[in-house]
């Protein structure tokens, strides 16, 4: 990680932490039918607005959002991107030569292909030793 990229992400993870502190100590706004009732929109102390700390916090959170933003993408810029990669090109592959297993007769064994203890012959297997002919 290049030291602009720490910069970045130290910078986000600072800017996420104190937007949740601005959200969090904002008051909730009156808005809509209850807003009315209490005529909250209309009364004198709504007219200076512009210097109350709910309006420093509205327009501090404006800032510190845009600067997320603006990091964030400025990060995926300066991230490098991995190579892209074709998928029908094996050139990186390694495969080796499978290993056969013959039996005492030279037939290749395929695994998976030796009778289990207790399994009934299936017709067209060879017979083995002390199974019994099956009726």
């Amino acid at each position: 990680m290049s030291t602009i990229q720490l910069i970045f992400m130290i910078t986000i993870i600072v800017s996420a932490l104190f937007l949740i502190a601005i959200v969090l100590l904002q008051s909730g706004k009156r808005t809509g039918l209850s807003g009315s009732i209490g005529g909250i929109s209309d009364s004198f102390l709504s007219k200076g607005k512009a210097k109350t700390w709910d309006s420093i916090l509205e327009k501090l959170t404006i800032a510190v959002a845009i600067i997320f933003v603006l990091v964030v993408l400025a990060t995926n810029f300066v991230t490098p991107k991995p190579p892209a990669v074709d998928p029908t090109d094996l050139s990186g592959i390694e495969v080796g030569e499978p290993e056969i297993v013959v039996d005492e007769n030279g037939e290749p064994i395929v695994e998976g292909d030796e009778p289990v203890e207790g399994d009934a012959p299936v017709e067209g297997d060879a017979p083995v030793e002390g199974d019994e002919p099956a009726e």
